[in-house]
């Protein structure tokens, strides 16, 4: 078993593989730990710990892949985000962790740009299930790793339809997220601050 945390790890386990089955057509990266520190009490070893494990090892097996999918001109690339990275949760206390696993988000958008003409669809699955890092009490069969997997499945196949979206799987409620925009105006190249914040706060219709 490679280590992960190292980018040589990353490489000689895609290497492995490769000798192994010959191609690789898809990459599914779902390693990471948590630890639960807001900023100002984590320790100072914890963010760059957390982000050679959530984050450096995704970009690390991806840029290894990359050139495999680009000769075959097809591939199959899901990332791992969380909630806790893609918006705000009041009380959240894994601040390091979210940072880890927005970068994947802006990983999967600049892939998923990058490879759509070569063939190569990239995704990522936010998953709420209740594993070892899950702090909650669950009943049983609640929140299974199992009812993540059938979206991993399809985010891998031939038949998946769309790259630069992300799969959201909580115990059977199913959700695709992509950035949209709240609202828009044309204020003018001359708005002054005061204008932004009356657009920004008024009641939408």
């Amino acid at each position: 078993m490679q280590n992960l945390a190292t980018r040589r790890g990353c490489e000689d386990l895609i290497a492995e593989v490769l000798a192994e089955h010959g191609r690789i057509d898809a990459l599914a990266h779902n390693a990471a730990i948590v630890r639960y520190h807001g900023i100002s009490e984590a320790p100072v070893d914890e963010y760059d710990m957390t982000m050679a494990i959530n984050a450096d090892a995704a970009w690390w097996l991806c840029r290894e892949v990359w050139p495999l999918m680009r000769a075959q001109r097809y591939g199959r690339i899901v990332l791992t985000t969380s909630d806790y990275g893609l918006r705000t949760i009041d009380g959240a206390d894994v601040a390091a962790y979210s940072v880890s696993k927005a970068s994947q988000f802006g990983l999967m958008n600049a892939l998923a740009g990058e490879g759509r003409s070569q063939g190569i669809l990239v995704n990522a699955i936010c998953p709420v299930a209740a594993t070892r890092i899950f702090r909650r009490a669950v009943q049983p069969q609640e929140l299974t790793a199992a009812s993540v997997a059938p979206g991993v499945a399809m985010l891998v196949s031939r038949e998946c339809p769309f790259t630069g979206h992300v799969l959201r799987a909580a115990g059977g409620d199913w959700r695709i997220y992509q950035v949209t925009a709240l609202r828009q105006a044309d204020l003018g190249s001359d708005a002054s601050p005061e204008d932004v914040l009356a657009w920004a706060v008024r009641p939408t219709a």
